[in-house]
């Protein structure tokens, strides 16, 4: 007999915490409604990774397509106007269910249907009214959101490299319903931090130019972009503001960072829609979206620039570098 114990069974958790999943339910054909393009930039337009990935994690449960499962896909392609529309039209072809991949999306859902199950991936969903409680989202609604931490830790990151760190400017876009969420959060850090915040408001890409002067002029330690599609499309611009100013940057898609932003600090983009997958075989199984949990996904990707460091004659901690899933020399 050997000594060795045998290792107790580790517990599930997560939203797809239960019996491990057992394959499709059934023989039939399953439509899976997908509503996106809210905002201007379609995370599930054809061929984007985000619809691969969703693709690939229900094949791994079992899922084949055309033979367990349809993909109707309707896209708004940057018009939000156009979702309610489309979310009709996806109710007449008598989806199982509708992934939406972001709040925006989401929300047109919901407005369409309180029967027919909704997979979101989005931000601050309590917030913004999507859920009423990420434990019991209620109703026929539940999916997965970014941890609400980000925003703050993106201003500690600045101050871990300019502790003297005064005054600090940042970009946002309020035009999106996430943002006044990631606003207030930034705005806690800052208070907790005692950094003083200036915000610079930016609607489009046109807009840019005017927030690139104004920021110049106040002159700050260090600047901090907010989440939204339209900076990750400018990357180039903003990382070149950046360069051209001697400003060290944090954003939130590596891409700046790329570019020649200081520090990125940006979620597993794919992560969320991965696990989507999770929740279209549990609701396909007879799940009630009201009753599973919303996930907040803690994945993010830490990437530094040590080359616009040394540019902007700064040294950042060997803490931090070491810490950097992304280095840049």
């Amino acid at each position: 007999m050997s000594g060795a114990a045998t290792p107790a069974p580790v517990a599930p958790s997560g939203p797809s915490a239960g019996p491990p999943s057992a394959g499709p339910p059934g023989d039939k054909i399953h439509r899976i409604g997908i509503l996106t393009g809210g905002t201007a930039v379609s995370r599930f337009a054809e061929g984007a990774p985000a619809l691969a990935a969703f693709r690939t994690a229900l094949g791994e449960l079992g899922y084949v397509e055309g033979r367990h499962f349809v993909i109707e896909r309707r896209d708004a392609e940057g018009r939000p106007q156009r979702l309610g529309a489309l979310a009709a039209e996806l109710m007449r072809l008598g989806v199982a269910l509708i992934l939406a991949p972001s709040n925006v999306d989401a929300e047109a859902a919901k407005e369409a249907t309180s029967t027919v199950p909704i997979v979101f991936v989005g931000a601050d969903p309590v917030g913004t009214g999507l859920v009423a409680s990420m434990e019991r989202p209620g109703g026929n609604i539940t999916g997965l959101t970014v941890a609400s931490h980000a925003r703050g830790r993106r201003l500690a990151l600045l101050k871990e490299v300019l502790p003297g760190l005064s005054r600090v400017a940042v970009l946002v876009n309020l035009a999106y319903t996430s943002v006044p969420f990631q606003l207030r959060q930034t705005e806690l850090a800052a208070q907790s931090l005692a950094v003083p915040l200036k915000r610079f408001e930016v609607r489009d890409s046109k807009d840019l130019n005017d927030a690139f002067v104004a920021v110049t002029r106040t002159h700050p330690d260090g600047v901090i972009v907010l989440n939204h599609p339209m900076f990750s499309r400018e990357a180039r611009r903003v990382a070149a503001f950046a360069v051209r100013n001697r400003l060290p940057m944090v954003a939130p898609y590596a891409r700046i960072a790329e570019a020649g932003g200081l520090i990125a600090y940006e979620p597993d983009v794919l992560y969320p829609f991965r696990q989507a997958a999770t929740y279209v075989d549990r609701i396909l199984k007879g799940a009630t979206p009201g009753t599973l949990r919303v996930e907040e996904c803690t994945k993010f990707r830490l990437v530094v620039n040590l080359k616009s460091a040394r540019a902007l004659g700064l040294r950042v901690p060997k803490a931090l570098v070491g810490r950097a899933d992304q280095v840049i020399d």
